[in-house]
């Protein structure tokens, strides 16, 4: 089953990520989201852009906010942005939201 990425900014975009991951089920592909990663040894960022170059999909939902900036000096989206436009595999597909 192919992984879809879904990277966002939270604020504001609850109603369109869920609109996301449910188009991605429909698609019968796994959606894989911020929200809704488990715990792991690693740290928490690091899990998740390992989450991000795993995945063979990685959607990006742009808006106007940029969102606050993380350890990197980078919005954690920016951040899941970079590594998922690094991974060798995947496709990526921005959207912006209007």
């Amino acid at each position: 089953m192919k992984t879809v990425f879904i990277s966002s900014i939270q604020r504001d975009f609850g109603e369109v990520r869920e609109a996301a991951r449910k188009a991605v089920e429909s698609l019968g592909m796994h959606p894989v989201m911020a929200e809704a990663t488990g715990a792991s040894p690693e740290s928490p960022r690091r899990a998740l852009l390992d989450e991000v170059r795993d995945a063979d999909i990685f959607l990006l939902l742009l808006g106007p906010r940029y969102g606050a900036p993380g350890e990197s000096g980078r919005s954690p989206t920016e951040d899941e942005y970079t590594e998922g436009g690094t991974a060798e595999q995947g496709d990526s597909r921005p959207q912006a939201k209007r």
